[in-house]
């Protein structure tokens, strides 16, 4: 006998709509309608990856032709309900992305003319819809506007601003909310009890709030710590979650945080080079810094509203000091300036490097107005930096290369601050300076 492993996201798939989490809107209004034999011929519903919407499509499937629903859930042991489960035809689940041509949707629509053949409905749910062609969007709308009684169409996006006009007007829309933290939470430490693995309530928290609203990315990085503790028999822990999703952590985050604010160069990129080390993705990292900004923007904002704040029970004490030390307008100049490098950095050769620069660009340009700075200070400012950086510990290759990177960087905003037309020699060297960046795999805007 083969023994098949089901994913935990598969494994914990709710069966009934009062097993979905988060979405009552949508699963209340769902069941009346099943209860007084009101439900339409089409529906679509919309939200981020990981909500529910494929999930409640074939609980609303199942519903459609139970014979015998409770409260407007599927029952799940009459003959259509098994049939539903074991795979039947009349159940038809469409991947867009793949079957997106006018030819699919053509021969749906003559399937559509033939009745079902074990159950009441013959339901078509399409996944991912945004990614039919125009054509084949062109083929659907009549039998979408109009099909036979015995036809139910579910379409699911995530992106329903791509979905045409035409069919929207056509289709009872539902908007799936991002799956709460608590609720999230709590399905983790139901799934991880179930599992016979034991799970901290900060592990578990933050495994809900790395999955961003998501259920199914949540489950699949749970089903990755359970496995990374499974030898030994351990807890999972948050910092077994954070080596798990690859995550710099709070402790890298805050020290970064703090060596910016003290303007201490060398220490934020020796964290850099610790967490390049350990293959902590670049990327990750700035969105971690672009959270932890935004967190002591709402800090300063709202300080006795915090449920808007993402932190850990561990982290508020730490934002509560630093929050202290920082105004508004430094906070909102880092959020910029780190929004800018995160918006490169999927495009630079060497994102280490872009990192760097955005950590550096933080500590010189995040200390002060943006606009009329004086020639000297900057040079000042900039020399320290530098100096900063020499001293600091790093491989000569990465002195060279973020000395030189800085210059040019300094060179350029001074040109904007102090005159509107540089002198021609200031230009070809500014060249010489950005050709050089660019074999470093940096990209450098001029305005």
């Amino acid at each position: 006998m083969i023994f098949i492993y089901l994913a935990l996201y598969r494994k914990y798939r709710p069966e009934a709509f009062k097993d979905v989490f988060s979405q009552e809107h949508i699963t209340r209004t769902l069941q009346n309608q099943i209860k007084n034999n009101q439900t339409v011929h089409a529906y679509l519903f919309t939200g981020s990856r990981g909500t529910g919407k494929t999930t409640c499509a074939r609980i609303l499937a199942k519903a459609l032709n139970c014979l015998s629903p409770e409260d407007g859930n599927p029952c799940l042991k009459c003959d259509a309900c098994k049939l539903i489960e074991e795979g039947v035809q009349d159940i038809s689940e469409i991947d867009a992305a793949s079957n997106n041509g006018v030819d699919d949707v053509r021969l749906l629509r003559e399937e559509t003319r033939y009745a079902p053949l074990a159950l009441k409905y013959r339901v078509y749910i399409i996944d991912e819809v945004h990614m039919l062609s125009a054509g084949a969007f062109n083929a659907l709308l009549k039998t979408l506007e109009e099909p036979p009684a015995h036809v139910v169409f579910i379409l699911a996006t995530t992106e329903n601003h791509k979905v045409p006009a035409t069919i929207l007007s056509r289709c009872q829309r539902f908007e799936f909310k991002r799956v709460k933290l608590t609720d999230c939470t709590l399905a983790l430490k139901n799934a991880a009890k179930t599992e016979n693995t034991a799970i901290t309530d900060d592990a578990a928290e933050l495994i809900a709030r790395l999955s961003d609203g998501g259920m199914r990315d949540a489950l699949s990085l749970l089903e990755t710590c359970i496995s990374h503790v499974s030898e030994n028999n351990d807890e999972i822990t948050g910092k077994i979650v954070r080596e798990a999703a690859g995550v710099a952590g709070s402790e890298h985050v805050f020290g970064i945080s703090e060596a910016v604010q003290s303007k201490n160069t060398a220490a934020a990129l020796k964290i850099i080079n610790v967490l390049h080390e350990q293959s902590k993705e670049m990327s990750r990292l700035l969105g971690e810094l672009i959270q932890h900004y935004r967190n002591l923007m709402l800090l300063k904002l709202m300080p006795d509203e915090t449920d808007l704040v993402s932190w850990l029970p561990e982290e508020v004490d730490d934002y509560g000091r630093l929050s202290a030390k920082l105004d508004l307008t430094q906070i909102l100049q880092y959020l910029n300036i780190l929004e800018e490098y995160y918006e490169r950095i999927s495009r630079s050769k060497d994102k280490r490097l872009t990192v760097e620069l955005c950590v550096i660009q933080l500590i010189t340009d995040g200390q002060r107005p943006v606009v009329g700075r004086q020639s000297a200070e900057a040079e000042e400012e900039m020399t320290a930096v530098t100096r900063n950086i020499t001293e600091g510990g790093l491989p000569p290759p990465r002195q060279e290369a973020l000395a030189e990177a800085l210059a040019v960087v300094n060179r350029l905003e001074n040109n904007k601050a102090v005159s509107h037309a540089p002198e021609p020699s200031v230009n070809k060297k500014l060249e010489e300076k950005i050709n050089q960046m660019k074999q470093l795999g940096i990209e450098v805007r001029q305005k």
